[in-house]
């Protein structure tokens, strides 16, 4: 799927999530569990938000872009947005424990995003982009 495509999809879902815990979740769970939902929709939303806006760049300059770095913000965007969403849901507190290690995708995606931007900038060229 192209990444454009993937980011918007992920915006649409964000979207959707964000509506169902403000207007379908609101009176059914405590303000903690709702703030844990808020949590899980907000990171959904910034890294959807992202994941389009390299689909744009890639775009405009196809290769420039790190695809790994895409495949890390899908997988910490489902890790840890995933996992809240689930928590919340499922009530099993034991899913707050893969959070932290989507967070870490996340992290890790835009350190590979920037460190690639800064290598293309310093060298004048291309750096590889997987």
């Amino acid at each position: 799927m192209p990444t454009v495509a993937l980011g918007a999809m992920l915006l649409a879902l964000g979207v959707l999530l964000g509506a169902f815990g403000a207007h379908g979740l609101e009176d059914r769970i405590t303000p903690e569990r709702m703030e844990t939902w808020n949590t899980a929709a907000l990171y959904h939303l910034v890294n959807a938000v992202g994941i389009f806006a390299i689909g744009v760049l890639k775009e405009a300059s196809p290769g420039r872009v790190p695809q790994g770095a895409v495949r890390l913000l899908v997988a910490g965007a489902v890790l840890f947005s995933g996992s809240l969403y689930a928590l919340v849901l499922l009530d099993l507190s034991w899913l707050g424990g893969i959070a932290p290690l989507g967070g870490l995708s996340l992290v890790a995606a835009w350190i590979w995003i920037g460190v690639n931007a800064i290598g293309r900038k310093s060298t004048g060229s291309s750096a590889s982009t997987q």
